[in-house]
């Protein structure tokens, strides 16, 4: 049986592993614009507090924001840059910790049952029997 607790804290972990990865990745890059460089955390923070808010479609939206953290290390591969080499074995672990992320959001029961419109913690409407 799906736990909802279990779930919220999973779902709290994976938003918090992805946002890190996704900050420190665009942090540590060498983007001059500071629209790059600090809008695309300022859009996953977003996203993530909208997932936290339990909008289903928002975890669609930090699936496509951590396309390229999910791409890290086979791209820092296509660059000549081997797993073998500490920066490429960094780039590897975070596509990794990205990839356990997204997988715990998408695919764990206790993640789902948290995310589901019927865990809602607000009581349903009372209906009175004279309107």
């Amino acid at each position: 049986m799906p736990d909802s607790q279990r779930g919220r804290r999973l779902v709290l972990v994976s938003l918090v592993v992805v946002f890190a990865l996704s900050t420190a990745l665009d942090l540590w890059g060498t983007a001059s614009a500071p629209a790059v460089r600090y809008g695309r955390p300022l859009a996953m923070a977003l996203s993530c507090l909208l997932v936290w808010q339990r909008r289903l479609w928002a975890r669609w939206l930090v699936a496509l924001l951590a396309l390229g953290i999910l791409f890290a290390g086979p791209l820092a591969m296509a660059n000549g840059l081997g797993p073998w080499t500490l920066g490429g074995a960094l780039l590897w672990a975070v596509s990794f910790l990205t990839a356990g992320s997204l997988f715990t959001l998408f695919r764990s029961p206790d993640a789902r049952a948290y995310l589901s419109p019927a865990a809602t913690d607000v009581p349903p409407p009372s209906v009175s029997a004279g309107a």
